[in-house]
């Protein structure tokens, strides 16, 4: 995401993540769900946003990193934090547009892995509208005065076989009360984060569906970093199944 701040501006690449609550340029404490955290000062300045019709916001809260640590390797020029709460990026924008919204449509993975060059899409404020055939819409549970968007997960699909989401040990601390069971936002949605976690008991009953439907022959990860790896001499003889996920209100095909 380019984003241009200060007069005149100064343009930086952003990653979009919905787990970080303030805009971090790579120059207020982070700290992040998966230990990572970077430490810098607090400032404000003019935010420059859009490119064929650019819009210039004022006294925009952002953090300026200067100590970074763990999982940043400071070739990152900045993260845009469109967590909820009142200092989220998308929050201070909405102050300036009206509505707190966003709409975020990365490119798939395999556009990446092509030689189209492709752009993921971020539209902000009024202009960000889900609509298509195609489209498919669920709910965002609350949370409390939580910031993470929790969303219903029913379960998963390997090819035809249905896995129901299970996990017995869902449990929910909201400020100061009582832990609560819940049915509905058992995950959160992040956009930076690279592999999805799942409990554990969902998580074996959907690798054993996956290791009934491949072909291939089981082997271990040379990097000893995932549990579940097939061999084959080509990609094809693996028979890979389609993988859904069933959220509340629609499938989306991974």
């Amino acid at each position: 995401m380019n984003i241009s701040i200060g007069t005149p501006p100064f343009e930086v690449l952003g990653i979009a993540d919905t787990l970080v609550i303030l805009h971090g340029h790579t120059c207020s404490p982070f700290a992040y769900e998966d230990g990572s955290g970077t430490s810098g000062v607090l400032s404000s300045d003019t935010f420059t946003i859009g490119i064929e019709n650019p819009v210039s916001l004022w006294n925009i809260a952002f953090g300026c990193a200067h100590d970074i640590t763990r999982l940043f390797d400071g070739s990152m020029s900045s993260l845009v934090g469109l967590r909820g709460g009142k200092i989220s990026f998308v929050s201070q924008l909405g102050k300036s547009l009206g509505i707190k919204r966003f709409l975020y449509c990365p490119v798939p993975v395999s556009s990446t892995l092509s030689n189209v060059v492709s752009s993921s899409i971020m539209s902000l404020g009024s202009d960000a509208v889900v609509s298509g055939p195609s489209d498919v819409t669920t709910r965002i549970v609350s949370k409390g005065q939580g910031t993470f968007y929790y969303l219903t997960l029913d379960g998963m699909s390997v090819g035809n076989k249905r896995v129901p989401y299970k996990d017995s040990t869902v449990v929910v601390h909201d400020n100061d009360h009582d832990a609560v069971n819940e049915t509905e936002g058992n995950v959160i949605i992040d956009l930076g984060t690279t592999l999805t976690f799942l409990p554990s008991e969902f998580f074996a009953d959907l690798v054993m569906a996956l290791e009934e439907a491949i072909d291939g022959e089981k082997v271990d990860d040379p990097k000893h970093a995932l549990g579940l790896c097939s061999e084959s001499s080509t990609v094809d003889n693996l028979n890979i199944p389609i993988l859904m996920a069933h959220f509340k209100g629609g499938d989306v095909e991974l």
